[in-house]
């Protein structure tokens, strides 16, 4: 009886016990932990509020919650068993409008970050919006994370050395990107050169389509935060429709859709013409 009792209680606490990480020397990274959430319908909660609220919610650091209309806290508790003191949050995205980091240390501390932060203005200047944070050695800090913004809330939350952030997850972060970006940059360059030669449509039309492929590339990556550009984040969203354009007409030229699938071919005009 003593022992289904005790089994019980352990698991009760369990359940209001704070997700909470273990910084180690042995550790680098960490990206594979449970955080609490709460979501704020009101959008009117400051700290103050938060700090005092009940998180009954838990989630995995890589969190998918969709389209909602309501600013999205969490709370994870850090505790330092390291020998280093300074440490980086990242979200791994940058489309937020609002990316606040909080802890108390004598008063409440608030980290501001968001996409339309320009570059020079945060403390980790990266298009992915981060936070660079202090935890004494043998210590414990709560951190609470506030995010509002228009898109689907998603992301990839880790705590790691910073250190090793500068060295290893900053350059993993855009490298895929900007790979991307040159490959092309070199396809638009070399069809359009070809176009420039041949005069011939089909050309011209795949240069149309890889540019605002690539524009759209630019925007959903963030990259627009280095050339001071992301206020234009949202009204770029045309490029998705010009993409499918250039995309129909290409199609259209390569199958030589005029000779043999002629009513088709007036289908897909149509389509474009919609977009």
């Amino acid at each position: 009886m003593i022992k289904y009792s005790l089994t019980l209680i352990f698991f009760t606490i369990s359940l209001w016990a704070t997700p909470s990480i273990i910084l180690r020397d042995d550790i680098d990274v960490h990206d594979n932990f449970e955080l609490f959430y709460y979501k704020d319908s009101s959008n009117s909660l400051k700290i103050e509020d938060i700090s005092t609220t009940k998180f009954n919610e838990v989630s995995s650091n890589k969190f998918s919650f969709g389209y909602i209309k309501d600013t999205l806290w969490f709370k994870l508790k850090l505790k330092n068993d390291s020998s280093k003191d300074d440490f980086i949050l990242s979200l791994n995205e940058h489309f937020y409008e609002t990316a606040n980091l909080y802890y108390y240390d004598t008063s409440w501390k608030k980290l501001e970050n968001g996409v339309f932060t320009p570059l020079n203005q945060r403390s980790i200047q990266t298009s992915k919006l981060s936070f660079e944070f202090k935890i004494l050695q043998n210590t414990s800090k709560t951190l609470y994370i506030e995010l509002k913004g228009k898109f689907a809330y998603f992301g990839d939350i880790a705590v790691c050395k910073k250190d090793y952030f500068f060295t290893n997850q900053l350059l993993s972060m855009e490298s895929f990107f900007v790979f991307v970006f040159g490959v092309l940059t070199i396809i638009i360059l070399f069809n359009f050169f070809l176009w420039l030669n041949l005069r011939e449509k089909i050309y011209i039309y795949y240069v149309g389509y890889t540019f605002f492929a690539l524009l759209y590339l630019i925007n959903i990556s963030g990259l627009l935060a280095y050339l001071d550009l992301q206020y234009y984040m949202y009204k770029l969203h045309f490029t998705v429709g010009f993409t499918i354009v250039f995309l129909n007409l290409f199609s259209i030229e390569y199958f030589n859709a005029n000779k043999h699938l002629k009513y088709a071919t007036y289908l897909l005009k149509f389509l474009a013409f919609c977009v």
